[in-house]
């Protein structure tokens, strides 16, 4: 996949920019998350759908790889570069956040409707879906590539049950020459935030 993913990248135009319909395995380029142009440094990603378990991929161009959070459950959209991947399952008004740094630190949270937001301390968000994490780092070549597999009982789903769920792949993008991080997904935020469920993709699942 990483193959695939790299290889994307160098298609310009991106294909499909954001659509609101995605099948499992159909890779997305992030764009800057406001107003859609193309990011700085470029990016892409993809939700596979398995058997037991959500498997989000990403592949991002970046030529200052770094995020000092060193222990999982911190608050690593703060601490440097991170992909994050938002999911709500289809029939749920609460929904879910994960992380992952290029060393490989996680954040793992459970939000309640976006209309409640702020409700819940950030602490009491944290729980463990059982997530696994795979990241790889090359700085001579200036990328950095990640995996995330979720299963599906750690959500409290089935894959009968995961059609038309909601989703979005986004990054903070951190740069020791840069004043704020470039901030991008693959999906577009008209209304400027990650947390609106009704911007994100709806994942369409073939009926065997």
């Amino acid at each position: 996949m990483k193959e695939k993913l790299k290889e994307f990248l160098k298609k310009t135009p991106y294909v499909r920019r954001n659509p609101e319909t995605v099948h499992s395995g159909e890779i997305l380029g992030l764009h800057n998350h406001k107003n859609f142009e193309p990011s700085l440094e470029s990016g892409c990603g993809t939700l596979v759908l398995e058997d037991e378990a959500f498997h989000v991929y990403a592949f991002f161009s970046d030529s200052d790889i770094y995020n000092v959070a060193r222990k999982d459950n911190e608050r690593t959209w703060e601490t440097g570069d991170v992909c994050e991947f938002f999911l709500q399952p289809y029939g749920q008004d609460d929904y879910f956040e994960f992380h992952v740094t290029p060393d490989n630190i996680t954040l793992q949270l459970h939000l309640p409707p976006v209309e409640k937001q702020g409700s819940i301390p950030f602490e009491k968000q944290i729980f463990n879906s059982g997530l696994k994490t795979k990241v790889e780092v090359n700085h001579q070549e200036n990328y950095w590539y990640s995996e995330m597999i979720i299963p599906f009982t750690g959500l409290g789903t089935t894959k009968k049950q995961v059609a038309n769920s909601r989703f979005a792949i986004c990054r903070y993008n951190y740069s020791h020459q840069w004043e704020k991080p470039e901030i991008s997904s693959t999906a577009y935020f008209q209304k400027g935030g990650f947390h609106d469920p009704t911007s994100w993709h709806k994942l369409e699942v073939e009926q065997v």
